[in-house]
């Protein structure tokens, strides 16, 4: 009977393993072995970048959980610190040849719908803690194993996530509630559940 170092090790090799020790691995975009190299390198200096960017941009704080390389980039993947909660990635320009970090950016409309699935899950607050609290009754009585959260942290950039289900939308579903948002950072979920509907 193989032991559980044996199992593990069997799994690194396989291209597949269980979900529940997946935490990332292997993630990675074309191109991106020397850009990854130089965001290595650079880490702290993209981190800061990133901060600057959403807090500038959005009035967000974030944490940085993974930086990977890409062309002539770095794809940099982050989660909102308080509500509205999200996970969402930008993009960072690296010119390897003069050694530059570049802007920071996203595709159109990418960050905007991250956080408005934030938005709406403020909005259906208990809607949401009912759905929480299935889940975690389900994988009690039932052999059912979520994504780990650093699965979720370092892959998933598409807004609210947990280990058991995900949301995604464009801000322009709930154009709304984001402008107002955008114009008042400390909007109650009560206040965005009348603009949402």
């Amino acid at each position: 009977m193989p032991n559980k170092a044996d199992e593990k090790k069997q799994a690194e090799a396989s291209a597949y393993m269980p979900v529940q020790d997946y935490t990332g691995q292997g993630y990675s975009f074309d191109n991106g072995e020397e850009t990854g190299e130089f965001a290595k390198q650079h880490r702290n200096e993209i981190i800061e970048k990133v901060k600057q960017y959403f807090k500038q941009k959005y009035h967000l704080d974030i944490t940085v959980h993974q930086i990977y390389g890409a062309t002539d980039a770095a794809v940099v993947f982050a989660e909102s610190k308080k509500d509205p909660k999200f996970h969402t990635s930008v993009i960072v320009g690296i010119d390897l040849e003069n050694k530059k970090i570049g802007n920071v950016g996203a595709y159109e409309g990418s960050v905007e719908g991250a956080i408005t699935t934030g938005l709406y899950v403020m909005a259906y607050e208990k809607e949401f803690q009912k759905l929480d609290d299935f889940c975690t009754a389900i994988t009690k009585e039932y052999p059912v194993i979520g994504r780990t959260k650093e699965a979720v942290d370092n892959t998933v950039d598409s807004g609210y996530a947990t280990p058991y289900y995900y949301l995604n939308t464009t801000h322009l579903e709930f154009l709304k509630s984001y402008k107002s948002f955008l114009n008042n950072p400390k909007i109650n979920g009560q206040s965005l559940k009348k603009l949402i509907g």
